[in-house]
């Protein structure tokens, strides 16, 4: 099992304070059967040193598993803001694509809003050969609401992250069925968790997949697996035509 989401690294972001946490921390994820994560720290730009230094964080956290015969592996990653800044940010080195294959930029969305910038940035990503994938768009209220619009941006090549907490239905009602409204109409390619230091002990992703598995069966299971691992091997994922739809209210579709 790989997760392209987590807050891991100790002493960053939402990461445990030491290193014994982060040990404990990873020993409880490879216990439920991860083998490779995805540190994804929040892209500050006041502090251009990140991408240098995470790869010491990231090969100083893999030295510790081994030395400590924990069987999980650390890969690098960001999650990067969608602000104006993000093209001038990727063309001077600062962003770090998902384990470093100058293939997947994560994105994280503004948290009300999509701005007019919006796609304009993702199509330049797009023609630099760098693929977007939205963290979570089944969390914001326009996305939410209005699932056509993720149909536009899907056609055009962009990815959807699901959050595992979403599926579970502990990120909230609404945000369930548009998660599930996503996997109908094949908006959504991979599956993650967002683990941080405080909520490892219930880990999500594990028990999305089970759900996942007993809702849909193997088949959509390992669409989500398989494209899990396609990222991280900066290889292309499984992208199924997106079902068309109509402008609808996501409360009347499941009322």
């Amino acid at each position: 099992m790989i997760d392209i989401h987590t807050y891991i690294l100790p002493n960053i972001d939402s990461g445990p304070e030491e290193v014994d946490g982060f040990l404990k921390m990873a020993r409880s994820l490879a216990d439920q059967g991860v083998q490779s994560v995805v540190a994804t720290p929040l892209y500050d730009s006041d502090q251009e040193f990140m991408k240098h230094h995470l790869f010491l964080y990231v090969n100083a956290a893999n030295e510790w598993l081994t030395n400590s015969y924990i069987p999980l592996q650390v890969l690098p990653g960001q999650l990067v803001p969608l602000t104006p800044q993000l093209l001038r940010n990727y063309e001077r080195n600062q962003l770090l694509t998902l384990n470093h294959t100058d293939k997947y930029l994560f994105l994280s969305l503004p948290e009300f809003d999509v701005p007019p910038y919006f796609e304009k940035i993702l199509y330049d990503l797009q023609a630099k050969g760098v693929v977007p994938i939205l963290r979570s768009p089944e969390c914001h209220p326009i996305f939410r609401d209005h699932p056509e619009r993720l149909y536009e941006l899907v056609k055009k090549g962009v990815l959807v992250q699901l959050s595992a907490a979403s599926i579970l239905g502990l990120n909230g009602k609404k945000e369930r069925k548009a998660a599930f409204t996503f996997i109908k109409y094949r908006l959504a390619h991979v599956i993650a968790s967002g683990v941080h230091a405080r909520n490892y002990h219930d880990y999500s992703l594990s028990k999305a997949y089970d759900y996942i598995s007993d809702m849909y069966g193997a088949s959509e299971l390992y669409f989500f697996i398989e494209n899990a691992e396609a990222i991280i091997d900066g290889r292309p994922v499984h992208q199924l035509e997106p079902e068309p739809m109509k402008k609808f209210s996501l409360f009347k579709l499941f009322s």
